[in-house]
């Protein structure tokens, strides 16, 4: 077959991407495969980095699912007669054999494509830094081919979602192709966060041995499609966490000072040890942390960032000291600060972390002269407003936390090593929250100043999230495609032609749905998110979502009908999981509000979490929704009581022999920051009712419940340590 990508991609200009060197119909150009037989062998450069060698492998196989020819691999065209050759890497002789091609890859992950006669080119920028792959651009262009030259879709991890056209004959037309991103220092990291580790908090019958190894299958397959998507976790640059979270462990004993002045004049670690902040004025904390950078730099000769970002629960606990202020910008936006016992309106902190962070960089500038080393930051939440009065040293990297717009523009005015932590899964509980338009419409306003992306929260729902996963890898490589050409191709290829028309009416009405109901969202904590979902994901608009992939399912049609049928049943699978899930969640909501029916409604909840959960039990291993990070999740953010399965407590009350009527879960709550209501009686029902009560839900944390640091953060919460009030 002649490959649909490149007949497509023909008629573009060599602005588009290719540029035509054979007319239509000309017989020039490589055949890989004939009738099912090898033409072509793969000649493989020495030393090419680690994950080039995972590429030729797929490029191989990948030939093979096609045609049933396998590719013989070889170091030198000397160990090999075949009639074709598909050059990877650089070789002796390239210019005579693609005459007029410029064979330089100077940008950072551009990648080069070509075919003359019956030589194939696959080319990319590689680059090590201090022994270890900083770029392996030419495992890029492997992918790159497999994608734009043989047609190939990787649509989720797995057999079932790799989408390859077979055809007995593999022929290549004569082209030139060259891809780099807008910016030289593109690099993408995605963290499949759970897998493997998360094995603790599964809750299921299977034996620990087993999720152990379902967990690393799922994890060896997501980094398997990340790398097809040329994504480049090989090499860590971008390092921006949380950075002090040992340090009143390691210093308050000793240096005291080094620590946050309180609201109060104590320098203790509000709002725990863990998220203690510092006195950033004090120029010892500023030594500290240069000494330790310059250490950990010294024995790892491979890292290039060190942290330096705040610890999290970001407007607690700050330093109020009088030098920190000072270094405040008087202007900067507002914010509200919270410590024990009292809240303050006052201003962006940018100002004062980026005039410490200025030390930092230059301090290691001067510490290790000669030595490629940047200061790792967030911009995130009270300092996440670009600064007003400071400009950022050179060797700092900033993360801006959030969706991009006018501030993110206004960091990229300050850095050229800018990168996008966008934290937009977290929270979703294996529900469709898809953001499409949204992130097509981000990456297109970072497409001229992007250094990377970091994306820590792909918990292997791929079949309700799937597809922005992969409109996000897709984005990553190409910032400027269209949205809805990702979203239709992506319907066309794992669907078929005949039913991507109803498919991608479907995921159109996955993101309305969130972006109009969901829009309550805004605003609440995590609990209160949760509690929206349901309304969301209502019984209704779910048979009328099903009725969409029913009527797929009907018109998927020609010989790889079974096949998109299969893919059907995959994407039925996230939708008989979202009923579930949005079904227990009503269920554990009217459970904590109570009721004359108590016992009723607690039966009803274990049923409805018990049904959810063996819906993600039946489906661990396949991708299409994920036990092993859901359970995880669950209860890592402490949301058992609103995602359930019911606790102990709740199931005793089932025993009638206990006679245990229980209180109403939902009461009025009110916070007290100046530890006022004592005094002012707020325990006298009279003047209670003076007093303007909010609702909370008594079965969970309470500072989950709060109003977010973080408007943009679709899940955040707020921390606050002091006095409340509960009222029945």
């Amino acid at each position: 077959m002649k490959t649909r990508a490149l007949h497509e991609l023909l008629l573009l200009s060599a602005a588009g991407c290719f540029a035509v060197l054979a007319l239509l119909g000309v017989a020039q150009g490589a055949t890989l495969a004939e009738d099912g037989q090898p033409r072509a062998a793969v000649v493989v450069a020495p030393g090419l980095p680690g994950p080039t060698a995972a590429a030729v492998d797929d490029l191989v196989r990948i030939v093979e699912r096609m045609s049933g020819a396998r590719l013989p691999v070889v170091a030198s065209a000397e160990e090999t007669d075949a009639p074709a050759r598909i050059w990877v890497g650089r070789h002796e002789g390239l210019e005579e054999r693609f005459p007029g091609v410029d064979l330089s890859v100077p940008k950072y992950e551009e990648v080069l494509l070509a075919c003359r006669g019956e030589d194939v080119l696959i080319l990319g920028h590689d680059q090590t830094f201090n022994g270890a792959v900083r770029q392996a651009g030419t495992s890029m262009a492997v992918y790159e081919f497999l994608e734009k030259v043989l047609d190939v879709r990787w649509l989720w991890p797995g057999e079932l979602g790799e989408d390859v056209i077979e055809s007995p004959t593999v022929r290549v037309e004569e082209f030139t192709y060259r891809h780099a991103p807008p910016r030289q220092r593109q690099l993408r990291i995605v963290n499949h966060r759970g897998g493997a580790g998360s094995v603790e908090s599964y809750r299921g019958p299977r034996s620990r041995e087993e999720v152990e190894t379902i967990a690393r299958q799922l994890d060896q397959g997501a980094s398997d499609w990340h790398r097809r998507q040329r994504g480049s976790n090989h090499f860590r640059m971008m390092q921006a966490g949380h950075a002090f979270g040992r340090w009143w462990e390691r210093y308050s004993e000793e240096h005291p000072e080094f620590f946050a002045q309180q609201y109060d004049g104590t320098r203790d670690p509000f709002p725990s040890p863990g998220r203690a902040k510092l006195c950033v004025s004090n120029p010892a904390v500023a030594e500290q942390w240069i000494e330790n950078a310059v250490e950990h730099l010294e024995a790892q000769p491979v890292r290039l960032v060190v942290s330096a970002s705040p610890n999290d629960s970001a407007l607690s606990g700050k330093c109020w000291c009088e030098t920190c202020r000072s270094w405040d910008a008087p202007d900067g936006p507002p914010i509200t600060l919270s410590w024990r016992n009292h809240r303050e309106e006052y201003v962006s902190l940018t100002d004062r972390y980026v005039r410490f962070w200025n030390i930092l960089a230059r301090g290691l500038r001067e510490r290790l002269p000669g030595r490629e080393a940047y200061v790792g930051v967030w911009a995130y939440v009270c300092y996440r407003h670009p600064p007003l009065i400071h400009t950022l040293e050179p060797n700092i990297m900033v993360g801006y936390v959030g969706w991009p717009g006018e501030e993110w523009q206004g960091w990229a005015r300050q850095t050229e090593h800018l990168f996008w932590r966008p934290n937009i899964f977290h929270g979703s509980w294996g529900m469709p929250l898809l953001m499409l338009r949204r992130t097509g419409e981000s990456y297109a306003i970072m497409a001229d100043n992007l250094a990377g992306v970091d994306v820590d929260s792909v918990f292997h729902h791929w079949a309700t999230q799937g597809l922005q996963y992969y409109a996000l890898a897709q984005f990553n490589w190409d910032p400027r495609q269209d949205a809805g050409a990702v979203v239709r191709d992506y319907a066309e290829r794992a669907f078929g032609e005949g039913a991507a028309p109803h498919m991608v009416a479907y995921y159109d009405a996955l993101e309305e749905a969130w972006a109009e109901r969901g829009r309550r969202a805004s605003g609440l904590d995590r609990g209160q998110v949760v509690g929206v979902l349901p309304e969301v994901y209502n019984a209704e608009f779910l048979d009328e979502m099903g009725g969409l992939i029913g009527k797929a399912r009907a018109a998927a049609d020609g010989p790889r009908a079974e096949l998109f049928r299969r893919r059907l049943d995959f994407a039925e699978t996230g939708l008989k999981f979202v009923r579930a899930q949005a079904e227990a969640i009503q269920a554990i909501a009217d459970m904590r509000r109570g009721g004359a029916d108590t016992p009723h409604i607690i039966a009803r909840a274990i049923e409805a979490t018990d049904a959810r959960d063996r819906i993600l039990d039946e489906q661990m291993g396949t991708f299409a929704v994920s036990a092993i990070h859901e359970f995880h999740d669950q209860n890592r953010r402490r949301m058992l009581p609103y995602l359930g399965p019911p606790d102990a407590e709740y199931r005793g009350l089932l025993e009638p022999e206990r006679g245990v009527t229980p209180l109403p879960a939902e009461w009025g709550f009110l916070l007290d920051p100046e530890g006022e209501g004592a005094d002012a009686r707020w325990f006298d029902p009279q003047a209670a009712r003076n007093l303007e009560w909010s609702t909370i839900q008594v079965t969970g944390p309470w500072g989950e419940q709060l109003p977010r640091d973080d408007p943009d953060d679709p899940i955040g919460s707020r921390v606050y340590h002091g006095v409340a009030w509960y009222r029945t």
